[in-house]
């Protein structure tokens, strides 16, 4: 007889995820509407443990690692909440840009606000 708990296995996935210690988060924010820097753009925030690489940054597009598979995010995205796998975070800056910045993240967790 099996005697483990009846815990949903994407609910141990997702608490064993943010359970681990050296993970980057990132986060997509709301800009504000009057400045044109975010006219096309989403406010981006990108933080390892030892310290922040954006912070209230205008992106265009950022394309994640999810655990469920990766996915992309522009300006407007629907909000969402999403458990990274490790993999390559990719930032696009500018529209056009060609050649993306690229991040290892060993896993971590993706926050789109809405209105972003």
């Amino acid at each position: 007889r099996d005697l483990s708990p009846a815990v949903p296995t994407d609910r141990l996935m997702f608490r064993s995820v943010l359970m681990r210690a050296a993970r980057g988060a990132l986060r997509a924010d709301v800009a504000a509407p009057s400045d044109p820097a975010f006219a096309t753009k989403l406010k981006f925030n990108f933080s390892i443990p030892s310290t922040p690489l954006y912070t209230g940054a205008p992106v265009r597009m950022v394309i994640i690692p999810g655990a469920a598979g990766v996915f992309g995010v522009l300006k407007d995205h629907v909000p969402t909440i999403a458990a990274m796998k490790p993999g390559v975070v990719q930032i696009q800056e500018n529209e056009g840009e060609t050649e993306l910045k690229q991040f290892f993240v060993s896993g971590g967790v993706a926050f789109v606000k809405p209105d972003s």
